[in-house]
């Protein structure tokens, strides 16, 4: 990840310790600029465990700009056969998680 912005998740990791969470699903435009630095960027969305590294997921023709840009392992999709949420679903359970608490 980004070395910038480790701060920001090791912060959140922490809070969702504390708040019995999983995994934090981040779409929201101003939060993905908090967590990425990326502000031209469309159907993105980043996933942080509680514990692990984070990922972002996002477009497939987007995904080695953002890759590159915020330092976040990045899985892209490929329209239409897939979408942002069935990737985040397939990430989702890569991640080992059965029912988590999001």
């Amino acid at each position: 990840m980004a070395p910038r912005y480790a701060h920001r998740f090791t912060k959140i990791q922490a809070l969702m310790a504390e708040k019995n969470l999983d995994l934090l699903v981040v779409v929201n435009r101003e939060n993905l600029i908090y967590f990425t630095g990326l502000t031209q960027i469309e159907c993105l969305a980043v996933l942080i465990p509680r514990e692990g590294e984070p990922c972002a997921v996002t477009f497939w023709l987007d995904a080695e700009y953002v890759q590159r840009e915020a330092g976040l392992t990045t899985y892209g999709y490929i329209f239409p056969k897939e979408s942002l949420g069935s990737k985040l679903v397939e990430r989702i359970k890569a991640y080992g998680f059965g029912a988590p608490r999001i």
